[in-house]
């Protein structure tokens, strides 16, 4: 019964995806004049139907889609209606077909905000090194934390996967901070791994002194509530963990502290009294303009991620056996649920949101693509008649959209046999 509700929420949540991703043309159809004669949410043969003004709503036996009909959208002859699509002013056009991915990409980038705002910022730090692996003969270690990889920084998770999978089984470069400094290594791939688990979400924050116990060294040595600390001893303390490391690994009892206080740097010497500093030690919590700067980070990685893997099937990288139509993406979100759920309802909902992010992103960027029958490929034709300063002719339009629509018809149902074969194959 849980599998059964579970494939329902993942219907639901990726036709909500495409319903908003129609709901971007369909008010910027109406703001611009453009009649529009029906808005539908789902494919097929129509269960509900109603009809206000000059638009009928459909609601359609089928949660695989949905569509926003204008009129004069695919005529292939000359209409008399002054409200066609094609008689709209070519900038209003323009806007109405990029409309909707755009949406998509705004829903991505908000979604994010919200998994970011949870779960913290993912720092690329090795849990773990497999023995003998290429990590391992280049010397990496647990504690590592990975920023760049042949010369591209590793911000984001999928920074690290995309720099990976570019790299294949060639050499590669890997800088890393080790005790707060930068060390570089290099490493042969074997099959496409390095043989590391890293973190895939951490809270990427400033130490910042939370507490100063009264009468302690710290109070003595002059620091406060407040202050972000720079340095211990000459170490750079970037992240919170080098902070702890520092402390529990100092062995003199007088350490140099380096801190910031109000803008300003500070210096001062403190002993320890049994191991003891008297700091009462915090990270930094997420405020809106990290949240933000992060989200950004994320979102950008996440499209660069997608154009790479599409641009992939042209020089072999990516297969078409490895893309997912509907069926293999509600398998996604439902697996995704379920393992979310044995930690908690909560967890469950975000890892949702995380999902939903990268889906709207790549409905997104995908129609984005300059093809026939897709949005961009819409937008080139726009694009072509400012060009020219006259549209291409309607049935010649209208022709290749056709063909580009039977083409992309016959991918997605040969990527659903595949993700329906993969569900229902014995083992």
């Amino acid at each position: 019964m849980q599998g059964v509700l579970l494939a329902i929420i993942g219907v639901l949540l990726f036709e909500l995806i495409v319903v908003i991703h129609e709901l971007g043309h369909y008010f910027t159809a109406k703001l611009s004049g453009i009649q529009v004669n029906e808005f539908a949410i789902g494919m097929g043969p129509t269960i509900i139907k109603w009809k206000k003004g000059e638009t009928k709503y459909s609601i359609r036996l089928l949660p695989i889609g949905g569509f926003c009909a204008m009129e004069g959208e695919d005529d292939k002859e000359e209409n008399d209606n002054p409200r066609t699509f094609q008689k709209a002013k070519l900038w209003k056009r323009m806007i109405v077909i990029i409309t909707g991915a755009v949406l998509n990409i705004i829903l991505a980038f908000l979604l994010t905000g919200v998994v970011v705002s949870q779960t913290g910022f993912f720092i690329a730090e090795i849990e773990k090194v497999a023995e003998n692996s290429p990590a391992a003969s280049a010397g990496l270690r647990q504690g590592d934390i990975i920023i760049k990889i042949n010369g591209s920084p590793i911000e984001t998770y999928q920074d690290l996967t995309s720099a990976v999978a570019q790299a294949g089984d060639e050499k590669i470069t890997i800088d890393y901070i080790r005790e707060g400094e930068i060390t570089s290594a290099e490493m042969v791939m074997d099959n496409g791994e390095m043989g590391v688990v890293v973190s895939k979400a951490k809270r990427l924050s400033v130490p910042q002194v939370e507490k100063v116990v009264k009468d302690s060294p710290a109070a003595k040595a002059g620091l406060r509530q407040g202050d972000v600390i720079k340095k211990i001893n000459d170490f750079s303390i970037i992240t919170y963990q080098d902070l702890s490391f520092v402390l529990t690994t100092a062995e003199d009892e007088k350490i140099t502290i380096d801190y910031s206080r109000e803008g300003k740097r500070y210096s001062t010497e403190l002993v320890r009294v049994n191991g003891k500093t008297g700091i009462g030690l915090t990270a930094v919590k997420n405020n809106f303009l990290t949240t933000i700067d992060q989200t950004f980070k994320t979102s950008v990685s996440t499209y660069r991620l997608i154009w790479y893997s599409l641009f992939g099937l042209f020089n072999g990288q990516t297969k078409i056996t490895d893309m997912s139509g509907p069926v293999g993406m509600v398998t996604v979100i439902s697996e995704v649920a379920t393992e979310s759920l044995k930690r908690s309802f909560w967890d469950a909902v975000v890892s949702l949101l995380g999902v939903m992010a990268f889906l709207s992103m790549n409905l997104g960027v995908f129609n984005l693509l300059p093809l026939p029958a897709l949005d961009g490929g819409r937008f080139v034709f726009l694009a072509i008649e400012g060009i020219r300063r006259k549209p291409v002719k309607p049935k010649y339009e209208a022709a290749i959209n056709a063909v580009g629509f039977a083409c992309l018809m016959l991918l997605i149902a040969a990527i659903t046999i595949k993700d329906v074969w993969q569900l229902i194959r014995p083992g």
